[in-house]
């Protein structure tokens, strides 16, 4: 079980649960009745009607994750409609549509003989572009460039009508993120690209390093591989281009990137025009974690074992790091989030 969910790790189209249950035989399990237990948050109560095997591969606290990234995507639980049910091997498969408050989804569900759900499928939902980027008339150039020795890939978009217009360049946060910074069905920075040009602005966008070269995160690394290098290269490489002509150089950085946006603002000087925080934190990093994750699990107003187990793991480790009880030598899995000791040690009074 990780130390620190994010929500990252939910891109799949289609998620696959697979859980065990206390119910008896003669108990019916309907998919409507699962859907609304899960929109009223009662996720052990559908969590003990899951068979064995499905109970040792998801937690009810992973089911919760799942269902919440679904209303982060989607709103709150609507309707069940289009209920469709078929008898099989002394138990039933079952279908329906759920109608969330901006989407629907579609959930199948498999009974076994003795009445316990043997499976469980939703069907994430598929990105849509807002309103404000639908027919919306934009160049878009593919650019890499070197940074440190990796090739990066990344996207210029450039509104139709972009005479000498400003670039903003998009800078992530924390995780291996692509260009559009993709978690789940939403693309954040695709999104913002869509809008600034909407504005009139011009963006670039480029897939991080950690997405691009996983391997290279495995040991030791700092803030300036996870985030600085890579923005400070890209804006360079931008900047450098002679085919390219914009007014004004913009950093835009999210999260982490934000958090980072102070060392990139003051390492290019007045060669950058200007910089934006977005979604930035004003604490420090381990008390931000550890607060985040005790949100996460107290959302539902219960607190499982295994949930217990995480906040006070993560509450130690954020205490090792504030009375500095760790080397730059500690790996990752010692410390807060996916960090090493080398990140954290870097980091030290910033």
């Amino acid at each position: 079980m990780p130390k620190f969910i994010t929500f990252t790790k939910m891109r799949k189209l289609i998620f696959i649960l697979t859980l065990i249950s206390t119910m008896g035989a003669d108990a019916q399990i309907a998919i409507q009745d699962v859907a609304h237990q899960l929109a009223k948050h009662k996720y052990k109560k559908v969590y003990r009607c899951f068979d064995a095997n499905m109970q040792d591969k998801v937690s009810a606290y992973q089911l919760k994750k799942i269902w919440e990234q679904m209303e982060m995507s989607a709103g709150k639980l609507g309707s069940v409609v289009d209920v469709r049910k078929n008898l099989r091997d002394g138990g039933s498969r079952q279908s329906a549509m759920l109608q969330f408050e901006q989407a629907a989804v579609k959930m199948t569900l498999s009974v076994n003989e003795s009445g316990d759900i043997n499976g469980l499928y939703i069907s994430q939902l598929a990105y849509e572009p807002p309103s404000y980027g639908k027919d919306l008339g934009v160049g878009k150039k593919y650019i890499n460039f070197l940074s440190h020795s990796y090739n990066i890939s990344g996207e210029l978009v450039v509104p139709l009508e972009c005479q000498n217009c400003p670039l903003v360049i998009l800078v992530h946060g924390s995780g291996p993120n692509d260009k559009d910074e993709t978690i789940g069905p939403n693309k954040v920075f695709y999104d913002l690209a869509l809008g600034f040009a909407s504005k009139g602005v011009a963006t670039y966008r480029y897939d991080k390093r950690s997405y691009l070269y996983p391997d290279s995160f495995k040991g030791q690394f700092d803030i300036y591989d996870e985030t600085i290098n890579d923005a400070i290269s890209a804006f360079y490489h931008i900047k450098s281009d002679t085919s390219l002509h914009f007014g004004k150089y913009i950093m835009l950085g999210h999260s982490l990137g934000a958090y980072a946006m102070p060392i990139i603002a003051d390492s290019l000087q007045d060669k950058l025009n200007g910089a934006i925080l977005f979604s930035s934190n004003a604490s420090k990093l381990e008390d931000l974690i550890t607060y985040q994750m005790k949100y996460l699990t107290e959302y539902d107003g219960e607190i499982t074992k295994e949930e217990a187990k995480i906040i006070a793991e993560n509450t130690k480790q954020a205490e090792n790091i504030r009375l500095n009880k760790y080397t730059a030598e500690t790996t990752a899995d010692e410390l807060l989030a996916y960090w090493p000791g080398t990140f954290w040690k870097g980091i030290e009074g910033y």
